[in-house]
């Protein structure tokens, strides 16, 4: 995948406003700075919601003219929440929302940048624990040409 589209890609996902505070914005762990924390490792500042964004597969989709190719890649979000403490039902909810705003984000085509679309996953969005709290990841496709 193109830094472009990829770096499209995480500036639409800073713009979701999380759930439980409007005044929080989303932060990408896995951008273009070089810096980078493993979402399972990070602690909450509170100050914004952590993100990631990983590619699971990409498939050539075959020429669509002269020298371009189409291809499809399988990705997810990641959101880590600081679960120490939490109010879990509270959380629940809190991650269910996120899941839905993230969703109705990638689902709008005045977010797809350079991509040709970016598509929800099959799959239902996932949560698993860490150390320091719970992760839901939330499948899409990306289809775009380079």
């Amino acid at each position: 995948m193109s830094a472009t589209i990829r770096a499209e890609i995480i500036a639409t996902l800073r713009g979701v406003t999380p759930t439980e505070d409007s005044r929080k914005r989303y932060t990408c762990e896995d951008d273009a700075s070089g810096a980078r924390v493993l979402l399972e490792d990070a602690v909450d500042n509170g100050a914004y919601r952590r993100f990631d964004l990983r590619s699971i597969a990409s498939t050539d989709l075959g020429m669509t003219g002269v020298s371009v190719v189409r291809y499809r890649e399988d990705m997810e979000v990641r959101v880590g929440y600081y679960a120490q403490g939490a109010d879990m039902a509270r959380l629940d909810r809190i991650m269910a929302q996120d899941a839905r705003d993230i969703i109705l984000t990638l689902r709008n085509p005045a977010n797809y940048g350079s991509a040709d679309a970016l598509i929800p996953g099959r799959e239902a969005p996932a949560i698993s624990e860490t150390e320091n709290g719970l992760i839901l990841a939330v499948p899409f496709t990306a289809v775009y040409v380079q």
